[in-house]
């Protein structure tokens, strides 16, 4: 009974409860749509905030490419401004003006430069002190929102410094539409068709319209901060509410009263009991989806980050003036390539088709012409080796026919397991190279002729100034002696006539005296002294007389050699030849004649073999002559000439005498008179030629009689044979 009871106690109590719970929940429930409402739009209100600053993020980060672009030297003119500017404007939704500002903080470079509206740091004490805030301490500001113009009032302005090695070099300026960011940012959260109205701290409106909606719908006002200023987005309530929804968090974090908590903690201990196997598993669960979210926001920061990487590569590949692509090793398919590239080859290289030297319509070719090996070819040790070369001696043939040297480069990508499974492949245009090289060449080949071509004349100007100024030398030398010589022989030939006749009266005398007296034996010793005596004398005036007349020439063409067989047939009735001494001969073949007087010839060869015959004192004396031709000149004479030689070994003259021996009156001989070699000289000398002599003591002596040949002459002289005269 008293269980029973007990039981129906407890099941009344339950009801009760149950009624009293119920009850309180009807009359609680009411107030939470409300509450419901304000967190939902609490939750609109964070994410429009978070999506904002993440956009701006995003945006910073092209902007950051940008920065260092100007930091590496790549952007250095307005051109190169304007290109990348334009790029990054046409990818950044909401981007309406990037800008350069310098140290100085003045607007160098401005894109785009149709723009009406420029904002410039050095005009606005706002924009000025933030951009100087971010060139100090290198950091990335933005300014709160901004009025270009009355047309466009909301803006930021986004300063990202560019550093080089040597320190700041100025800003990069972006212009941002905060009502475009807005609404990139609005319309993934809500349907494009839910209106909104955007509006600054003062009410002013910026964007979107809402006046018909709000007369007959109250306004959710959700605040939201965009660089540092509040501004407001106003949305209709209940459009707001049905896109935003409510979810069961928000059904657990509202704010309930004691009633309503004592009835959930009702319902909660009654479900307890059959979730209680579920809770681990939802916990498990949670996390899980936990660590889902955080991988989620770390692949998508990375792909951020890679896309940013992507980004500022291919803009700095861009900026490269060579050919650079990157293909796949085993298919040699492009992954990337630049603009040069592309030009070099004619053809666009797009992802995913063949780099074209490896189609059969392009051939590379050594210098020779014949085509280059694949495996010898940097993209050959590559492939096949793992090796990076560069060789400039390749010739690229393009379908059209055109021929171009490049410089070829290539390079192995290797990846974590150490596989190369891409090629990086730099192609530079030489041929302009090339070609001023092979100019270049032909001029230093041409100038290196031209030198040596010059270098001759110079070295034949110099030998025939020198030959000039030994005959000038020598000239000026016979001109001095024949001064000299002339001087001499006028006064000679005074005294000569002064004394001649006395001599031959003193001669006749002692003559007379010899022939009519008969005197002791030392007075006829005495006569014979005299009349021998005044004979020499008499003689020496007669050859000084000789001298002293000028020398008449009668030239005709003269055979040398017939003249020196005459001249040795001669020589055998003179007694002073008759000595034993053998004279030969030795002739040079096929000589021309010479223009001369034989008779003057022939008294100079006949005193010189005089002389050459008196100075031998033993018993195997030898004399021999020789002709020879010269036809380019010799010591002094420039045109062809003949050398007659006279060799014999003798007593030979010292070297202090020899220099003196053509000098009038110098002799060696106790009865010479010193005039043979003196008119001997003067003869050759009226010819035109030279005499000179060679001499060694007790060795001997050869005297060379150099005659000029006749001019033009086609005579030759019959070789005589060699041998004794």
């Amino acid at each position: 009974m008293r269980r029973m009871f007990r039981r129906e106690s407890i099941t009344t109590v339950t009801i009760i409860l149950g009624i009293v719970l119920t009850s309180g929940l009807i009359i609680a429930l009411p107030q939470y749509p409300k509450r419901l409402a304000e967190n939902a739009i609490f939750r609109m209100q964070s994410q429009l905030s978070h999506k904002i600053s993440d956009l701006l993020t995003e945006r910073v980060n092209g902007l950051k490419a940008l920065a260092d672009l100007y930091a590496n030297g790549v952007i250095k003119n307005s051109q190169t401004h304007a290109y990348y500017a334009r790029r990054l404007v046409e990818q950044t939704p909401g981007l309406e003006q990037v800008n350069y500002v310098d140290r100085r903080y003045q607007l160098q470079y401005v894109y785009p430069t149709s723009s009406g509206s420029r904002l410039s740091p050095g005009q606005s004490p706002d924009l000025y002190g933030l951009a100087k805030k971010a060139l100090e301490t290198q950091s990335i500001m933005i300014s709160d929102p901004v009025t270009i113009s009355e047309k466009e009032k909301a803006h930021l302005v986004v300063f990202v410094p560019a550093a080089g090695d040597k320190g700041p070099l100025g800003l990069v300026q972006a212009i941002f539409s905060i009502q475009a960011i807005t609404r990139d940012v609005i319309t993934p959260l809500i349907e494009s068709d839910v209106p909104y109205q955007l509006e600054d701290s003062h009410g002013t409106i910026i964007g979107g319209q809402l006046q018909q909606e709000l007369e007959a719908n109250p306004p959710v006002v959700l605040p939201i901060k965009i660089g540092g200023t509040e501004w407001i987005v106003k949305f209709p309530a209940t459009t707001l509410l049905q896109h935003a929804g409510v979810r069961i968090y928000d059904w657990l974090t509202i704010p309930y009263d004691w009633l309503t908590l004592m009835f959930g903690l009702g319902i909660i201990a009654v479900l307890t009991f059959g979730t209680l196997a579920l809770s681990r598993q939802s916990q498990k669960l949670e996390q899980k989806n936990e660590e889902i979210a955080r991988l989620y926001e770390t692949i998508q920061f990375s792909l951020q980050q890679t896309e940013n990487e992507y980004r500022r590569i291919e803009m700095i590949l861009e900026s490269v003036p060579a050919g650079v692509c990157v293909i796949e090793a085993d298919s040699g398919k492009v992954v990337i390539a630049n603009r040069s590239a592309s030009t070099l080859f004619g053809q666009q290289l797009s992802p995913g088709s063949v780099v074209p030297i490896l189609s059969e319509s392009y051939a590379l070719c050594q210098p020779s012409g014949e085509p280059y090996p694949l495996a010898d070819l940097p993209i050959g040790k590559a492939v096949l080796g793992g090796i990076s070369s560069v060789t400039d001696d390749v010739t690229l043939v393009r379908p059209d026919g055109e021929k171009i040297n490049v410089l070829m480069g290539a390079a192995p990508i290797s990846t974590a397991e150490d596989q190369n499974t891409q090629l990086v492949l730099v192609f530079q245009d030489i041929t302009e190279k090339v070609r001023l090289e092979k100019q270049l060449q032909h001029y230093t080949e041409h100038l290196e002729m031209e030198v040596r071509r010059r270098t001759g004349e110079l070295e034949q100007t110099e030998r025939e100034l020198r030959l000039s100024y030994e005959q000038l030398k020598q000239t000026q030398e016979r001109l001095i002696e024949h001064e000299r010589l002339s001087t001499i022989g006028k006064m000679s030939a005074t005294i000569a006539h002064e004394i001649r006749n006395p001599l031959s009266a003193l001669h006749a005398a002692a003559q007379e005296l010899k022939e009519g007296l008969t005197l002791p034996e030392e007075y006829q010793e005495l006569l014979d002294i005299i009349t021998s005596q005044s004979s020499r004398l008499s003689k020496i005036i007669q050859n000084t007389l000789s001298f002293t007349r000028p020398i008449s020439l009668e030239k005709m063409e003269v055979n040398i050699h017939s003249l020196i067989d005459r001249l040795m047939v001669s020589m055998r009735s003179d007694a002073r030849f008759q000595t034993g001494i053998q004279i030969t001969k030795r002739y040079a073949p096929d000589v021309p004649t010479v223009l001369a007087d034989p008779d003057t010839i022939e008294q100079v060869l006949w005193n010189i073999l005089l002389n050459a015959v008196q100075s031998i004192r033993h018993s195997n004396g030898h004399v021999q002559i020789t002709t020879n031709w010269l036809p380019h000149g010799h010591n002094g004479l420039s045109s062809p000439c003949m050398e007659i030689s006279v060799t014999d070994n003798g007593s030979g003259i010292p070297v202090s005498q020899l220099q003196k021996i053509f000098e009038p009156f110098h002799t060696t001989k106790a009865q010479g008179t010193g005039l043979g070699l003196a008119v001997a000289r003067r003869i050759v000398e009226a010819h035109g030629g030279l005499i000179k002599a060679e001499s060694q003591v007790n060795r001997g002596t050869t005297m060379r009689i150099l005659l000029p040949a006749r001019q033009g002459s086609g005579q030759t002289m019959n070789p005589a044979p060699s041998g004794a005269g």
